[in-house]
């Protein structure tokens, strides 16, 4: 789900790229202005706010040193799971900028929901297993930012795409 501010909801827990005051996970996949939205909330409200060291450096260059003080900022290394409650968050590699992360969640049910903002290789990405981040067909859902949603749609054989649940992002 994405709501109106463009946050984008995975499992119980997490809200990326903008705040939600419902999920107490604030996930930053990269240092875009446009995945920032409702950053310094989400650092006063949130139990964390998870993203890599790379995104992390990159933000502090851009808004000033301080701007990620205040809050409980969690860096993750890339495939190495952050486990909150009865769900785990796992960044996985985007080939997008320094730091660009892609987010998977897993609950205690075995289901698996992912986001993806910008990448320029989803074949190499999703369809081939990559730091513990399962093939697409292993997902319940992915979310993806709409003008990836042609690319994505050709680059997963039929089979493996019907079975997967995708949401288009619509914030650009």
């Amino acid at each position: 789900m994405v709501t109106q501010r463009g946050a984008v909801l995975l499992g119980d827990s997490v809200a990326c790229d903008a705040f939600d005051d419902s999920r107490p996970l604030r996930v930053v996949t990269h240092a875009h202005a446009d995945h920032l939205g409702g950053l310094r909330t989400s650092l006063k409200t949130c139990d964390k706010v998870l993203m890599t060291k790379a995104t992390k450096d990159l933000i502090k260059v851009i808004e000033g040193p301080d701007a990620l003080s205040g809050g409980a900022v969690k860096t993750l290394e890339y495939g190495k799971p952050f486990k909150y409650c009865d769900e785990r968050i796992t960044l996985v590699y985007a080939d997008h900028i320094m730091g660009a992360a892609q987010v998977l969640v897993e609950d205690s049910s075995g289901a698996r929901v992912a986001y993806t903002g910008p990448f320029w290789n989803v074949t190499r990405l999703w369809s081939k297993p990559r730091m513990g981040l399962p093939r697409a067909g292993a997902l319940s859902t992915l979310t993806c930012m709409s003008f990836w949603f042609r690319w994505l749609r050709n680059s997963f054989d039929t089979e493996q795409f019907t079975s997967l649940d995708i949401t288009v992002n619509c914030k650009r």
